[in-house]
């Protein structure tokens, strides 16, 4: 048993020695060479990674530039849909995964590039106010009698109602009387 762990020990201990020596006479070309023939190295850009999922099926970061070129196109899809795509539509034309869309769909409603209808599945998407390129002026309206009476009028103290509180009378009980309450009798 000893002579076999003494043999293991001696080639562990030579192929160390002539990895080291074959690293030390190589360029550093043939170094990088070798690092780059990695296929899981060389699928990933450099710098950044693309925005799919992860084995646990959570996406990288992405940075706002990623997702505002998502929202963009988002807006530049239903522009061409004046009747609105539901967001399995959406996808679908685009080509996007089911967990890259929530976040630019988000951004583009609280900017106001995107408006919606509906809710849940059956929410429809449409392009907002704030896509245009060029806004519309509004023209103001003057106020209605019905306006004018409403902001002339008092505000009110109190919007919701008060209770009414119910108090019930408590039944009096008859005085007690004591010695010295009594009025004295005539003493005869």
């Amino acid at each position: 048993m000893s002579d076999l762990k003494a043999t293991l020990e001696k080639l562990a201990a030579d192929f160390a020695q002539a990895a080291v020596a074959a690293i030390q006479g190589a360029s550093l070309d043939d170094i990088a060479g070798i690092a780059s023939s990695n296929p899981r190295a060389a699928s990933a850009p450099h710098g950044r990674r693309a925005a799919r999922p992860t084995r646990r099926g959570r996406l990288h970061r992405r940075s706002a530039v990623d997702i505002g070129k998502v929202m963009d196109a988002i807006v530049a899809l239903l522009g061409k849909h004046k009747g609105g795509l539901r967001a399995e539509e959406i996808r679908a034309k685009l080509g996007v995964s089911k967990k890259e869309l929530p976040r630019p769909i988000a951004e583009g409603l609280s900017a106001g590039k995107l408006k919606k209808r509906g809710e849940k599945r059956a929410t429809t998407y449409f392009v907002g106010a704030g896509a245009a390129t060029k806004p519309t002026p509004r023209k103001a309206k003057a106020p209605t009698k019905a306006k004018q009476s409403r902001k002339a009028a008092p505000a009110r103290k109190r919007t919701t109602p008060k209770r009414k509180v119910r108090r019930v009378a408590k039944p009096v009980a008859p005085a007690k009387t004591s010695a010295a309450a009594k009025p004295a009798t005539p003493a005869s």
